[in-house]
């Protein structure tokens, strides 16, 4: 039997602005993410930004189980692109209609 995928989404506040339409800053997110979990913890959260709210919001999935270590990473990671920047958590649900909330 094949089991459904069950995935979080985190909404995220930048305090810099930061455009991850941009691919080369979602890379490099992404980097820092895998810097600060490793290569087996992130195989498993697979992050990726999904949609971007405006400049300093937008919203991350990951696995379930893992959107813990996914907030830690973000909390961590000050600097993208050059950008000084903190990441800071508003809300976490299992649907993206559940952020708006």
């Amino acid at each position: 039997m094949i089991m459904k995928k069950k995935y979080r989404h985190i909404l995220v506040n930048s305090s810099a602005e930061i455009d991850f339409l941009n691919r080369e800053n979602e890379r490099l997110l992404k980097d820092a993410l895998l810097d600060f979990m490793g290569e087996d913890r992130f195989a498993g959260a697979n992050p990726r930004v999904i949609k971007t709210i405006d400049r300093n919001n937008f919203v991350m999935n990951c696995m379930r189980g893992y959107e813990r270590d996914i907030v830690l990473a973000l909390a961590f990671a000050k600097e993208i692109n050059g950008v000084k920047t903190g990441f800071y958590t508003l809300k976490i649900s299992g649907t993206i209609k559940g952020l708006a909330k």
